[in-house]
């Protein structure tokens, strides 16, 4: 699993966001494209998860969850400062617990 967000620092507004893509790759760092992994979500820190989506046009699960289904290998989670300053860590791990990353977001 592969996490790149939009930017590694946020504003400690309670506005700004970050954007967070998870990505199925293998060890080369390759995509997996037919990876429809249930990845979990856990954030703590001076930021909170407000929004999920896969692309997934016939998805039914809801935006704000706390987990999302990868679609073509990929989801992507929105996290929005929340007037804490203290750094943000995201931590996704897949439904079976098998693979988990963590990244760190710095809040400025």
């Amino acid at each position: 699993m592969d996490l790149k967000t939009d930017k590694t620092i946020i504003k400690n507004d309670n506005y700004d966001l970050v954007y967070v893509t998870v990505s199925t790759v293998d060890a080369a760092g390759n995509l997996l494209p037919n990876a429809t992994d249930l990845i979990n979500f856990e954030v703590t820190g001076g930021g909170k998860l407000v929004g999920v989506d896969n692309s997934y046009q016939a998805n039914l699960d809801s935006f704000k969850a706390s987990f999302c289904k990868l679609f073509s290998g990929k989801c992507i989670a929105i996290i929005q400062s929340n007037g804490m300053k203290e750094n943000i860590q995201l931590k996704a791990s897949t439904g079976n617990g098998i693979s988990e990353e963590i990244i760190n977001i710095k809040v400025d």
